[in-house]
Parts: C-alpha cells; structure tokens; sequence
C-alpha cells in the first residue's frame, strides 16, 4: 500500500516524519514523495504531521489536510501532531494521532492494512539516504512562554537516553548521512528530566550543558563499520539554544573537543530586543545576557553565524519598543532569523493581554524588521564568503567526480543542479551559509 507524509512546522516535526516514514517502509508500505497532482491518484494514505505554533502555521495544517481528497476522494487522510492537540475537530480526516501517540502510527496502519508486501529493508524499497539529519533528543517544554502553546501540546520535557540516540545515529550513517543536527522542543534542557529538575532550578543550566557536551562528544568519536569501511559523521550542529547555556566552557569543549566536527553556527531564541516585551512573554533573560552570550561566540568562533526567531507586534509593544527590538538586531548583526508576526493563540496567557496591535500593525512591522535583517544577512555573506555566495569556480580538477555528500571548499554538497548556466554542486558551508559551485 502507498503513502505519503508532508509535514509543517519544527525539526522535531521532520524528525518524527522521517521516523514515521523509515518504519512504514519497514513494514512494507510503498513511499510516494507525491509533488503533482496525478500523483495523489495512487495512495493508500496521505498524512500530515501538523503545526499549530502560529495561525498561519494551523491554517497551513487544515490546507494541507484537505489537499488530498480534492483529488483522491478515496485516499484515507491522516492527521498527527499538534493540530491534533489543539482542536477537538478536524473536517475531512479519517484517523487522528496526538503527539504523544504519534509514533504508534505504524504499527497502526500495519494492523488496518491489507499489505501483501513482505517487509524489507528500507534501502530495498526506497532511498532514505541525506547528507543533513536532524535527530531528536528532546522533547517537551517547562518554560511556559506567555504566547506559546508548545508545553500545552506537548508536555513536560522527556529526554532520550544517550545509547539510543547513538543507535539511532549509527543506523543514519550507514545509510550516508554525514551531518547530524541535534534537535528538541527546548533542547536546552535536554538530561534534566532524569534528575526532575526544570531548567530554572538551581544548578539545572550547569546539568544541561553537562549533558549536551557529553552527547556530542560521543556522537564525534562515533565510528561505524560499513562494508569495512568506517564511516564518521563530519558535521554536527545544534537545533534551537537558550541564549542563558552558553559560557566559555561551552564554547571552549565544542571548539577544542569536537575533532573539528562542531559546526559554528548558532541558533539562540530571542524574540524580542525590548527588555520590557521579554518580561511580559516569560522569557528569563534580558538583552545584556543575550548580546554576552553572542559576544562569546565571537570571541570562540570569529566566523560563526547567529540566528534566531524574533516576534514583531507583541501585545503592549509600542513603536519604542519595537524601534529598540530593531536596534538590537541590528547591533546583534543575526544572519537570516526566522520573523514572525504575533499569533493570538486561544488558552495562553498573552491572548489576553491588553494592547493587541492590528494586523496591519504588525504587518507593517515585521516587513520593516525583514528588511533590516536581509540587509545585514546579504553583508555578512560578503564578509565571510568573500562576495562568493551565489556561484564561484572550483578547478575541474578537484571535483572531476563531485557526488552528493562531498565537501568541497566547505561546502557538504547536498544536490547537484543542472540549467542553462551549466551545473552546480549546492549546500551548505560550516557556518550554515548557503553556496553554489560550479562544477
């Protein structure tokens, strides 16, 4: 039988997809990465791994959802994640899973399904293979942001033990993979569920770096035999980071204690540059803490990237507010921050504050903090690449037989392109910077 799985929204979602996809395919479903519109014809079951972070992100979810019956009305459609959570209805679908019961999905539609399909390995059915991975080592979250639904939707942090993430590691770098991005809801707190403590307990930020250093030295060390070869993953990076974990030890054990494989690019969430408006969103920190800790980065790692996720139009946020929200990020200088503009989410605290903007308020806000933050993107590529972002010459020589996976003047090539300029070996350097060469 035939499926297929879209997702929206985190990299703890795309984690979940891939899992959710590896072990069907195991099971013997037939994928089908379905793009065009004749291709829905053919499927069993269309899922999406919804999103409901944002409005958009919910509205995109139910979009998604309806998409497949438009043109297979007897495809079974399936809806999981935290859309799920969120609603008590869902038009149009047939099955739905929370995210807790997610990953139980499988064995749920092995049971339902006629499949005379023996189960195989995943590389006889389909190519999973990716140079980047994001693996999830978290999840959950205890921070209760006042506009975020997150900890509702997904609970308390739950970590995984370090063996199984390795094993789960080892499994991906027999299949190619050659860089892993570590992941999680609030990875920050990632071990600290062992010793029942949130991240603002005492000594919880000292106990959560302990444990993140220790995870990543050992996925660096790695080594697995492949056809008596062994392999080692080349790239590690990290997901999402409270600005409040990093400290010169930190910085110091990724720098030095990595065999070179830590990737210096960072992404701290910020949400805000006015002191005023990250106390009223619970966030537990202020500016001063957040430029430290980028000015620690700097020092460790003079050519990292920083980039982060801002919130354009809180409730209460004046035209100074904001105007001191654009200075920050200017004096920051964060390369392509992800900006949104405030969702009014039903059950969180902030949804009734007073002071809501229009839309047209936050709209006009966040296309000014857009621009800004494209300006100083596009300058920060010419400082660190030398002007040699959209496409630069390699000698023939040196990529005579350029394949997927290579690095090739610290670029991890994840795609090779072909157009009316010639062909293009693409990906992304060490500090995350998006680059074309023409091979």
């Amino acid at each position: 039988m035939n499926f297929t799985i879209k997702t929206i929204g985190c990299k703890v979602n795309t984690y979940e997809s891939n899992k959710i996809r590896d072990d069907l395919i195991k099971s013997g479903f037939n994928y089908i990465d379905v793009d065009k519109k004749d291709e829905y014809k053919n499927l069993d079951f269309y899922i999406v791994n919804t999103c409901s972070v944002t409005s958009i992100a919910d509205k995109k979810s139910r979009q998604m959802l309806h998409l497949a019956k438009k043109y297979n009305p007897d495809v079974k459609v399936i809806a999981i994640g935290c859309l799920v959570d969120s609603c008590d209805s869902l038009d149009g679908v047939d099955y739905k899973f929370s995210n807790s019961e997610k990953l139980n999905l499988p064995t749920f539609l092995s049971s339902i399904a006629d499949n005379d399909v023996a189960p195989s390995a995943i590389n006889d059915r389909v190519s999973t293979t990716t140079v980047r991975t994001f693996i999830k080592i978290q999840d959950g979250c205890d921070e209760y942001c006042t506009y975020c639904l997150i900890p509702y939707l997904r609970g308390h942090i739950k970590s995984r033990e370090e063996d199984d993430i390795i094993e789960d590691i080892k499994g991906y770098i027999k299949k190619g993979t050659k860089e892993i991005v570590l992941t999680g809801i609030h990875l920050s707190s990632y071990g600290l569920d062992r010793k029942k403590m949130s991240y603002e307990s005492d000594n919880a930020i000292n106990e959560s770096r302990k444990n993140i250093l220790s995870l990543t030295k050992k996925i660096a060390d790695l080594k697995v035999l492949v056809d008596g070869v062994e392999k080692e993953i080349l790239r590690i990076r990290f997901g999402s980071l409270e600005p409040r974990i990093i400290d010169e030890r930190f910085l110091e054990t990724l720098k030095n204690d990595m065999n070179n494989k830590f990737c210096p690019n960072f992404c701290l969430s910020l949400q805000s540059g006015s002191d005023k408006i990250l106390k009223l969103m619970n966030r537990h920190y202020t500016t001063e803490d957040f430029e430290n800790a980028c000015k620690l980065i700097r020092k460790y790692m003079p050519d990292a990237t920083i980039t982060t996720d801002i919130i354009v139009g809180f409730p209460g946020e004046t035209e100074e507010d904001f105007n001191e929200s654009l200075s920050f990020v200017k004096k920051i200088r964060f390369y392509n921050p992800n900006v949104f503009p405030y969702s009014r989410r039903a059950g969180t605290k902030a949804a009734s504050f007073d002071g809501q903007l229009t839309n047209s308020e936050k709209h006009e806000r966040t296309v000014a903090m857009i621009k800004e933050c494209d300006e100083i993107s596009r300058e920060l590529e010419k400082e660190l690449m030398g002007g040699k972002v959209a496409a630069c010459d390699i000698d023939k020589s040196i990529v005579k037989n350029v394949k997927v996976g290579n690095i090739i003047d610290d670029v991890l090539i994840e795609e090779i392109v072909e157009n009316e300029d010639g062909s293009f070996a693409v990906g992304y350097t060490k500090n995350y910077i998006r680059k074309k060469i023409k091979i």
